[in-house]
């Protein structure tokens, strides 16, 4: 992860999904958009910028196999998962294949902050 800042949060998955990240409009990660699948955003030209993937839109039995297809993606790219009550054992498939950090929706602006913190390693605090 880089140390400069600011870092972009990017969603990938429906609109509607991202209205809590949204919020996210000052600090060390803000909210950038979001674009309607991971097809469509590996399609684009690469950012320059520091970008986290938030990622959103997958159900459970795609989920394993939308992942290992973009494995490569996955381990090179810092991405937190969405998703609505996760089974523990799903959750260790997801982190195996190199998500950072799955969150529980709903789930509140601090958790958000929190992971992206987190996958940060703390550096550069939001303001209260």
């Amino acid at each position: 992860m880089p140390d400069r800042f600011p870092m972009h949060l990017i969603g990938v998955g429906p609109d509607e999904e991202f209205a809590i990240a949204k919020q996210l409009t000052s600090g060390p990660v803000t909210w950038l958009g979001n674009v309607e699948n991971l097809e469509t955003f590996l399609g684009r030209p690469p950012f320059t910028s520091p970008y986290v993937v938030l990622l959103d839109g997958l159900s459970s039995p795609q989920l394993i196999a939308k992942l290992d297809r973009y494995a490569d993606f996955i381990r090179e790219n810092p991405i937190i998962l969405q998703i609505a009550a996760p089974p523990v054992r799903l959750v260790v498939e997801i982190m195996r294949r190199g998500v950072r950090d799955v969150i529980q929706k709903p789930y509140t602006l601090a958790r958000l902050r929190s992971a992206l913190e987190e996958l940060c390693g703390g550096r550069g605090r939001w303001p209260p």
